[in-house]
């Protein structure tokens, strides 16, 4: 059986026959004919056809191939070509969300509505000095974790007195997030001593942090988990905010609210 296929995006990626199986059966529901008996014969029918291919097939190569088998297949005399009029209809849609997400000028690397797509672009994603997007939506996510996670794993450890540290290819602004951090957890006397020296001792010790990172990032890939706008927007930047608001302590005077506001 054929090991890979070509992606859309010209990359090579595992071939996997159950995602045709559940296309075909998808479309088999949508007309409520079929079972997923026939999907996964009609499944076996479009692999053969792909074995005795001499090159790598294209996505787009495979689907067509499900189409022909869909408008040959029949049993008990029972045609099937509404189901493949589905099928076809289906990758229709496809094809233009597809082309609105060019348009919009975002790789989808997530599958995400069109709408969730335009709001990404506008507001979230990072974009060059002249308006480029420079991050598709599962980069955003992980930029995110990333930033997220080592501050969760640094109160982790301080909760835990862990031992174990972080040992990280810290870029500028990773490291000015850290110490933003260092800083307010001084003012709370959580830790004391200096940034250099948190550094090292941190950096002297076996990393535990990306399991933190691995969890943020997957809970916020599979949706189950959307952080607010301002940190989507500054993790990992210059200003670097993992937090909704800023909280400023007010005296309960005139002149502590204008000194406060200054």
């Amino acid at each position: 059986m054929q090991d890979y296929i070509i992606k859309r995006n010209k990359t090579q990626a595992p071939f996997n026959k159950e995602k045709i199986t559940m296309a075909v059966y998808k479309a088999m529901l949508s007309v409520k004919k079929g079972t997923m008996v026939d999907a996964e014969r009609i499944t076996d029918l479009v692999v053969s056809r792909i074995d005795a291919l001499d090159h790598i097939p294209t996505v787009e190569e495979v689907q067509d191939m499900v189409e022909n088998e869909l408008m040959s297949y029949t049993r008990d005399g029972i045609s099937f070509a509404d189901v493949a009029k589905s099928y076809i209809l289906y990758r229709e849609r496809r094809r233009i969300v597809r082309e609105e997400k060019m348009r919009i000028g975002v790789t989808d690397d997530l599958k995400l509505s069109i709408n969730a797509i335009k709001v990404l672009e506008s507001r979230y994603l990072l974009k060059d000095e002249i308006g480029n997007v420079i991050e598709t939506p599962r980069e955003l996510f992980h930029r995110v974790a990333y930033n997220v996670g080592i501050i969760e794993y640094i109160y982790a450890s301080l909760k835990s007195n862990s031992q174990s540290g972080i040992k990280l290819a810290l870029g500028e602004l990773q490291t000015n997030t850290l110490k933003r951090a260092f800083v307010n957890l001084m003012k709370e006397e959580f830790v004391n001593g200096t940034f250099e020296s948190f550094i090292e001792r941190a950096g002297a010790y076996t990393p535990d942090v990306n399991k933190y990172v691995e969890k943020f990032e997957r809970i916020m890939t599979d949706l189950d988990f959307v952080p607010n706008s301002p940190t989507l927007m500054n993790a990992g930047t210059r200003l670097g905010q993992l937090s909704a608001c800023f909280v400023l302590p007010v005296e309960d005077s005139i002149d502590g609210i204008f000194q406060t506001l200054a």
